[in-house]
């Protein structure tokens, strides 16, 4: 598990480096908020996917309209090269 928090440590600096703020936590399943549509917010998620990224999209009504999270998870086999790569 030590290194999930490693891997999800780096990853949320990586995005808060780039403007992108996904919140405080350890956890490694990091959510990004974005403000917009549930068909913004699957283009967003297809996109990552085309890049090999794996994410997901959790939408209304389990958040509020107009707001949807795209939810990463690092995993314990990632590499730092990984992480920063995405």
């Amino acid at each position: 598990m030590l290194q999930k928090k490693i891997s999800s440590t780096i990853f949320r600096k990586g995005l808060k480096a780039i403007g992108i703020y996904p919140g405080d936590g350890q956890s490694p399943i990091v959510p990004i908020r974005i403000n917009g549509s549930i068909d913004e917010g699957l283009k967003v998620c297809s996109g990552l996917r085309e890049l090999g990224v794996f994410s997901y999209l959790v939408a209304y009504p389990v958040v509020a309209k107009d707001t949807c999270l795209i939810r990463m998870v690092c995993m314990h086999n990632h590499t730092e090269e990984d992480i920063e790569q995405t």
